[in-house]
């Protein structure tokens, strides 16, 4: 369950492709970047006027589109921190012998 809300359910949920980071939103109007691991709440966008029914994040991972009830569809822009967040930044090398 998340905290995030207090105004009510979360109706979508979208994560990025590296799985650093994961968004939210709901009924409350309010699109929220969470960092995985930490369970907080990194950035919080406001401007649909209705309840937030989807969230996608574009394959280059640098935008992100939310649906409202309302009717309207917003591209928000990724922060730059994360889109290059990386999952695992020193793979371990595979030894062939």
């Amino acid at each position: 369950m998340l905290d995030g809300s207090e105004d009510g359910e979360i109706n979508a949920l979208a994560i990025t492709r590296e799985g650093e980071h994961f968004l939210s939103g709901g009924e409350d109007h309010i699109v929220r970047l969470w960092k995985y691991d930490e369970g907080t709440v990194q950035y919080e966008a406001i401007g649909h006027s209705g309840a937030i029914t989807k969230i996608a994040v574009a394959p280059d991972q640098k935008h992100v589109v939310t649906c409202g009830s309302e009717g309207a569809i917003f591209i928000w822009e990724m922060p730059q921190d994360v889109y290059e967040a990386r999952a695992d930044h020193e793979l371990p090398q595979r030894d062939d012998a």
